[in-house]
């Protein structure tokens, strides 16, 4: 096995897409469940995409407008958001200008500039017209063209298109070019615009939704285009880069199974995602978080499903969660396709108050199923056991010590279960920061979620103390260990002193 990579710092990132500009907008979006797709019809073509709007009065500066085109101008936006531009200066000013490489993929480049330039070629000749900038639109290096001049970059500068994988497999050609001495810092991501040649493309292949994509969905028909643009700093952990979050490894594979449809057992995907394990020199259970491509096309999410569960083991290492917003029969319907998986549990299919449709989900589902988490009083606690079709003896109990009605409500709760028959080792509370943990394990619960990164600076566990084989410590302070987390600490302090 190869010696894995020397880890690298994302010290800065950014995106832009239609649930708006930056990382702020983004979250807010997705906090909110508001989606960008709007519907589209032209030429014939009767889908949804995600625009993002302005774009037409985007303008360059002027020592930049020979790139003028919708991708790069998508890009300008990027670099301009959450201060990107000035975090990838200040590199190059740490590292030197000719030390930070440009790494982007991009699919489509400023085709939609070629698209209008067909549309006005000369009716005699059919030459485009003369203003037509193949070079700094349309040829694929126009956007890392574009981005290293706007950021006064001299380093490296390289593109790659093998599509949907265009920008992910940039973290790994700016990581070897690192580890070749190449460059100290590297600019990577992607930008694909909106364009005819896309859409109809997508169209002609039989893939594109007739409504929103939803991906893994029993009823998906097919993928929404979008357009996007997204940029991380890469760079050397030593020498200044501050991010809190690395790159540890990547992997890449061609099984050349067939040009636009992938191996229905999934063996492109379970051969990169082995060879990034090998190259972070990790085992799959160090693994906390999967984000998938989730197309919305029937085979690429079949496929998917099989090559994570191939990877990281039997199902029982997975858990599906859907957050309460199913109706009976898409609930069933989950049930029924997620059965042979084996799943470690079914977590709030429905609404948590909807205890009927839980009692019949109940007998559709054999496995584990889970749910509670938004049950604060005891008296909620009492009727989910007693009309909730669930089973003391493999389902799991969400109750949220920290969000109920205070500890001596939770101990009501607990006492009603035991009241029922139930074990309180089979409450494993919500909410994954050090407030339940601490509760969890003092009142013996069977255990306690855990969201490193989430909701900061509550959300995660004593600074210093990470999950290991499922396994988290306690510190060894009194109380319950708030002042453990620096972050938060600061913040309650200031809160009391203010």
């Amino acid at each position: 096995m190869p010696a894995p990579m020397l880890p690298l710092s994302l010290s800065a990132c950014t995106c832009v897409s239609a649930i708006g500009a930056g990382r702020a907008a983004t979250l807010d979006a997705l906090v909110s469940r508001r989606s960008g797709l709007r519907p589209y019809a032209d030429g014939g073509l009767s889908t949804w995409v995600g625009r993002v709007e302005g774009l037409d009065e985007v303008r360059l500066p002027p020592e930049l407008e020979r790139f003028d085109c919708r991708n790069n101008r998508l890009a300008s936006v990027g670099l301009a958001a959450d201060g990107f531009a000035a975090a990838a200066r200040a590199a190059a000013r740490r590292w030197g200008s000719d030390r930070v490489a440009v790494v982007l993929g991009t699919s489509t480049s400023g085709i939609a500039s070629a698209e209008d330039a067909y549309r006005r070629r000369d009716p005699a000749s059919g030459r485009l017209p003369a203003d037509f900038d193949y070079r700094h639109t349309q040829d694929l290096l126009s956007l890392p063209g574009f981005v290293r001049a706007a950021l006064g970059l001299r380093g490296p500068a390289s593109v790659l298109s093998t599509a949907c994988t265009s920008a992910a497999k940039a973290f790994g050609e700016a990581a070897e070019l690192m580890a070749a001495g190449s460059c100290d810092a590297a600019v990577v991501g992607g930008v694909d615009s909106l364009c005819d040649m896309t859409l109809h493309g997508f169209a002609a292949l039989e893939l594109v939704g007739k409504g929103p994509c939803r991906p893994f969905d029993a009823d998906r028909d097919g993928i929404s285009i979008g357009e996007a643009a997204a940029f991380v700093l890469l760079e050397r952990p030593e020498a200044g880069a501050t991010g809190r979050v690395g790159l540890l490894g990547f992997g890449a594979s061609g099984d050349a199974h067939h040009m636009s449809t992938p191996h229905p057992e999934g063996r492109g995907a379970i051969a990169a995602m082995r060879a990034a394990l090998a190259s972070a020199g990790l085992a799959a259970a160090a693994v906390d978080y999967v984000n998938f491509h989730g197309t919305g096309t029937r085979a690429n999410d079949a496929a998917e499903d099989r090559a994570v569960l191939e990877v990281v083991g039997e199902g029982a290492n997975l858990a599906v969660d859907a957050n309460g917003r199913f109706d009976l029969e898409t609930a069933v319907a989950y049930a029924e396709a997620l059965l042979p998986y084996g799943l470690w549990w079914y977590e709030e299919a429905g609404d948590p108050h909807d205890f009927a449709l839980q009692a019949e989900l109940a007998k559709h589902y054999e496995r584990p199923m889970a749910t509670g988490e938004n049950l604060f009083a005891h008296q909620e606690a009492r009727n989910l056991l007693r009309y909730g079709g669930m089973r003391p003896d493999r389902d799991w109990l969400q109750f949220d010590c920290a969000l109920s009605y205070g500890l001596v409500e939770y101990l009501r709760t607990l006492d009603v279960m035991k009241d029922l028959g139930w074990s309180t080792r089979r409450v494993v509370p919500h909410g994954g920061h050090q407030m339940s943990l601490n509760i969890a394990a003092g009142l013996h619960l069977g255990g306690n979620e855990s969201y490193p990164d989430v909701f900061r600076p509550f959300g995660g566990f004593a600074d210093g103390i990470g999950v290991e084989d499922g396994y988290v410590a306690l510190p060894q302070i009194p109380g319950v260990g708030f002042e453990a987390k620096a972050e938060l600490s600061k913040l309650m302090r200031e809160l009391a002193e203010g």
